[in-house]
């Protein structure tokens, strides 16, 4: 029996070889260096803390048992290839967790295999990826897994994200294999807006593919030049055609929107500058007698009823602010205004819609 305890190694260099015909555990480390081999036909407790590493060959014929806590890590310094040999029985990686470095392309050497010669039992194994300072190229594959017959999955899979990546782990009869693709660009597909009831602008717009999408910034401006920041939705993250809608209050005749759409990077891009007027309102009213006398009648739709009437001189300084009070035509006292050019506008919820002038 040989056991390895915390803070202990256990080390075969190039070309030895260790056998062990009874129970190995190990709680420290075990590096089974490239060209070495360690023979065990009996069981091997890889326990909670215990690592086996190393670019040699594990050949063993009864069981391996993984404990949680326990690591597989193939290569001695860095990354590497570590093969295991042995019966039916042996492959079992139990509670074990593959510690899977990738630093390049080229497996065994810029990046980890294990390679088991029969069964691979993986569903209570987990799978953690270190990339270091490595980007993967989108499209690249890497072949992290080899075994005569795969059985499961793995419980728990962590892959550290790295921005404008999507990383598969797909499942072969034989193999696990861990894909790279790019993140599909967020589409927009329209973006529109209106106005609702009581002067509220109704924003939509329709997205497909979000990744990694932290939601939309609903940004207003009333020169279309200087935007501030009206509300924030946030995105379903669905890949698939995704709906929107934000209203807020429209204070000005005519605003302008966009949507700043932010990634979970903080990377953002904007979507198209829209125009929403308040138009829909009974816009049109007429005055007589023109030029008036002591008095001014408004004529406008009875849907204006209680609107607010403004009248400002040729320097924009209102002179007269009543309420409209009654049905029209609305009889307005302009006798104590100097002779002079005017202007009458009406306000609908203190929008102006319309103006006349007299």
């Amino acid at each position: 029996q040989i056991s390895v305890f915390t803070g202990g190694t256990l080390s075969s260099i190039s070309g030895g070889s260790i056998t062990n015909n009874s129970v190995f555990s190990n709680s420290g480390t075990i590096n089974i260096g490239s060209g070495c081999t360690l023979n065990n036909p009996g069981t091997i407790n890889n326990l909670s803390g215990g690592t086996l590493k190393g670019s040699g060959i594990l050949n063993h014929s009864w069981m391996y048992l993984g404990s949680p806590g326990s690591v597989i890590s193939p290569g001695s310094a860095t990354t590497g290839h570590l093969v295991v040999t042995g019966s039916s029985s042996a492959n079992i990686l139990g509670n074990t967790t593959y510690l899977c470095n990738i630093n390049g392309t080229n497996q065994g050497v810029d990046y980890d295999l294990l390679a088991l010669g029969s069964f691979a039992t993986l569903s209570a194994a987990s799978l953690t990826v270190n990339w270091g300072s490595f980007i993967p190229p989108v499209g690249q594959s890497f072949t992290v897994l080899t075994c005569g017959t795969r059985i499961g999955q793995f419980a728990f899979v962590n892959i550290p994200p790295i921005p404008g990546r999507i990383f598969t782990v797909i499942y072969n009869p034989n193999s696990v294999v861990i894909y790279v693709t790019s993140v599909v660009p967020l589409r927009l597909l329209n973006f529109s807006g209106s106005i609702a009831q009581d002067n509220q602008a109704e924003l939509n717009w329709k997205t497909d593919g979000e990744v990694n999408t932290a939601g939309y910034e609903i940004q207003a401006s009333e020169d279309g030049l200087t935007f501030w920041q009206a509300g924030f939705v946030p995105a379903y993250n669905n890949q698939s055609a995704a709906s929107y809608q934000f209203k807020l209050q429209q204070k000005k005749r005519k605003t302008y929107y966009r949507l700043k759409m932010v990634d979970m990077d903080r990377e953002f891009t904007y979507s198209k500058i829209i125009a929403v007027s308040i138009n829909d309102q009974p816009a049109a009213i007429h005055v007589f007698p023109n030029p008036a006398g002591n008095f001014l009648y408004l004529e406008y739709n009875n849907e204006l009823k209680n609107a607010g009437i403004q009248v400002t001189d040729i320097q924009g300084k209102i002179v007269l602010n009543p309420s409209v009070n009654s049905y029209p035509p609305h009889r307005l006292d302009v006798s104590k205004l100097p002779p002079g050019v005017y202007t009458v506008s009406l306000l609908c919820n203190g929008i102006q819609t319309t103006t006349e002038h007299f």
